[in-house]
């Protein structure tokens, strides 16, 4: 391309002479050509562009997809990683929501749950008094207590001890046992009632007090409705004949029924989930006074009733019959009435009835009794009333070294409504004898009829 103004050949295509600056002018053929070639180098920079565009752009979006993919990947392990923990979280905590609501469900009652709660502390150690590892522990119905009392029993310095653990407001109090001691089921003759007793011994001396007055005395020394013996304390009689009859005072007011409670043995290594089984099933099988008491029960402890009460109707009975006699040497003679056999009848003399009583006196009736005037010698009949003091003593009938002996009660008259004219003897000036043949009858000396112990 020439340059009109200088005529410098410039570059096909070129717009200003690169001598002269002048522009230049473009032929229809350069222009064709241009426009030819434009399109072209347009076309192929377009597509160069283009195909460095799209490698960039598959590159780019490699890039972007295996940044995608990575963020996805990262992305799904943070969500499993967080799903593991959330499902840790919920498996951690249902396992100690359900440790703490198994610790903590009802064992069937709500002093079962108090008592367990109790325990559960003890074996904590979170209880003043801890129970003892080892002991065992049951728990009965006391009457006038509410709640059934937990008895524990242990050994402690070579000896048994049964400390008593009751519910208090809603809390467990104690009444420790600061002596050797048990727990006993008893039935009470007088009464008539089962109950549960505290029996302690001391020196010789057992002491039996039942456990609802142990509760109510809140430790005082002093406990009302106990009941005290000696050990091996008896009730002995003495018979007629001298022997002795005798029974332990203890069994003849109280009889020990033979039953068994359910118990089970506490252990400081107990778990809770162990101890809670056990209080669920002690509450399941607790026992009332009724359900101990079953008929099989009633009807052996009203055997034994019997069969006391009859024994102690016995010596009740010679005890009586023991004190009915008194003793003059070798010789026995009852107290009471003794009558003549011809009583009531129209007879001069002792056809009486004598009363003899353990004071030394005596009283005389012979009713009808027919007597003679000394002066007129006329009969007169008088029912005569007569008293005074009798003794007894021994006299010997025969001659020699040997006499025999024998028993004789003699009368000495202090009152009577009979004049002294009307009698063959004159009474309260002597006394009259009559020599006995057993101790229940004796034949008169002055006159001798048979009187005849009537009671």
């Amino acid at each position: 391309m020439y340059c009109k103004e200088c005529g410098s050949k410039n570059k096909k295509g070129s717009v200003v002479c690169k001598e002269c600056g002048a522009k230049l002018e473009i032929t229809e053929d350069d222009k064709n050509k241009k426009e030819d070639k434009e399109p072209k180098d347009k076309n192929e920079k377009t597509k160069k562009t283009n195909l460095e565009e799209n490698k960039q752009d598959k590159k780019e979006k490699k890039k972007s997809k295996k940044k995608k993919s990575k963020n996805k990947k990262h992305k799904k392990a943070k969500i499993i990683i967080l799903v593991v923990i959330f499902l840790c979280l919920i498996g951690v905590g249902a396992f100690f929501g359900w440790k703490y609501y198994d610790s903590t469900r009802s064992v069937g009652s709500t002093w079962g749950d108090t008592y367990y709660y109790f325990i559960r502390d003890s074996k904590d150690k979170k209880n003043k008094n801890q129970i003892p590892d080892g002991a065992s522990i049951k728990f009965i119905e006391v009457p006038k207590i509410e709640d059934p009392v937990m008895v524990v029993t242990h050994e402690k310095y070579k000896g048994d001890y049964s400390d008593i653990y009751y519910i208090n407001d809603g809390k467990v109090d104690n009444a420790i046992s600061s002596e050797p001691s048990d727990i006993e089921f008893l039935y009470n003759i007088e009464s008539k009632e089962y109950n549960w007793y505290v029996h302690t011994e001391d020196n010789k001396t057992e002491y039996y007090v039942p456990i609802a007055e142990v509760i109510a005395s809140d430790g005082k020394e002093n406990v009302d409705n106990s009941y005290t013996y000696q050990t091996d304390e008896k009730i002995t009689v003495e018979t007629i004949d001298g022997e002795e009859l005798s029974m332990n005072k203890f069994a003849s007011e109280f009889i020990a029924p033979d039953i068994e409670i359910d118990d089970f043995e506490y252990s400081d290594n107990l778990s809770n989930a162990s101890l809670q089984e056990v209080m669920t099933e002690t509450v399941e099988e607790y026992q009332t006074i009724k359900d101990i008491t079953t008929d099989k029960i009633k009807q052996e402890v009203k055997n034994q009733v019997e069969k006391i009460n009859q024994q102690i109707e016995e010596m009740k009975a010679a005890e009586q019959e023991a004190k009915s006699v008194f003793k003059v040497g070798s010789f026995t003679l009852k107290y009471g009435t003794y009558e003549s056999e011809c009583y009531g009848q129209e007879e001069v003399g002792n056809c009486g009835r004598y009363t003899i009583k353990p004071d030394g006196s005596y009283t005389y009736t012979m009713p009808n009794s027919k007597h003679y005037d000394s002066d007129t010698e006329e009969a007169v009949y008088t029912n005569v009333q007569e008293s005074g003091t009798y003794e007894a003593k021994t006299t010997y009938n025969g001659i020699g070294p040997n006499p025999t002996p024998v028993l004789s009660i003699c009368f000495t008259p202090t009152k009577t409504n009979v004049d002294s004219k009307y009698l063959y003897y004159s009474k309260g000036e002597s006394e009259e004898c009559f020599e006995v043949s057993s101790n229940n009858s004796w034949n008169g000396v002055q006159y001798p009829n048979l009187h005849t112990y009537i009671g």
